[in-house]
């Protein structure tokens, strides 16, 4: 190959680069324009389902997703990212760990009730994540911003400490939210606990049980060896 050879390949080689980057160029162009429409029509939709997206938790849940998609702030209304890009910085993450924590509480609905300790959910998201440690305060700030755009509600027992996470529509009682606490270090209560620690008569006792126990937060299991124990696998009851 001569020198003349030599330079028209070199000319055609950096013709065809800057082709290529033209075209790379054209088509992040397309890419980002089709972005914008997509988080405009979002809006659109936002703004015109505003009322069951608002009233329904399931509903929220999928315009929730679109937005952490589209790169958009998990608050339904708010198309800026305050402070730094979000992209680079943790608001990302914090959305991905939130959206996989509310798969992983909705895997559970059918065992928990719709109600679980979050320290419940730190072991059931580590355990969907092995080999790698999450920590329980970036679970912590992910609830929290679910929390803010009504996909779970926060429920604190004040006196054993324990925080509950309710992911499905509960409207517990005052009565039921006192037996939480008495189960809630160990995961199970019993009739006669209730009774002798609330001072309780029997048939107010029963009434509550029940009512955990329909709505599928409870499990009842008689054994000779234990007696009758009321389990809250939500709280990490489990009668095994």
């Amino acid at each position: 190959m001569g020198l003349h050879d030599i330079e028209k390949e070199l000319k055609i080689r950096r013709e065809f680069k800057k082709k290529g980057t033209e075209l790379m160029i054209e088509d992040l162009g397309k890419m980002l324009t089709s972005l914008r429409q997509l988080r405009g029509e979002l809006k659109k939709f936002e703004k015109k389902y505003a009322k069951e997206i608002k009233t329904l938790p399931a509903y929220r849940e999928q315009v929730v997703r679109m937005r952490a998609e589209l790169g958009l702030p998990l608050e339904i209304g708010v198309y800026e990212e305050k402070g730094k890009p979000r992209f680079f910085g943790k608001d990302k993450y914090y959305d991905k760990l939130g959206l996989e924590t509310l798969d992983i509480l909705q895997k559970h609905k059918e065992p928990s009730g719709g109600l679980m300790s979050v320290a419940e959910i730190v072991l059931l998201v580590n355990k969907e994540n092995p080999g790698v440690t999450v920590n329980p305060d970036d679970i912590n700030h992910a609830i929290k911003r679910l929390e803010k755009v009504d996909l779970v509600k926060v429920i604190n027992l004040k006196s054993s400490k324990v925080k509950l996470v309710e992911f499905v529509p509960v409207t517990l009682t005052n009565d039921q939210n006192e037996v939480l606490e008495l189960a809630s270090t160990k995961g199970w209560t019993t009739l006669e606990e209730i009774m002798m620690e609330k001072g309780w008569p029997k048939e107010r006792s029963e009434r509550v049980l029940k009512a955990f126990k329909d709505g599928g937060i409870a499990r009842l299991d008689s054994s000779y060896a234990r007696g009758t124990r009321y389990y809250f696998p939500g709280l990490g009851g489990s009668s095994s």
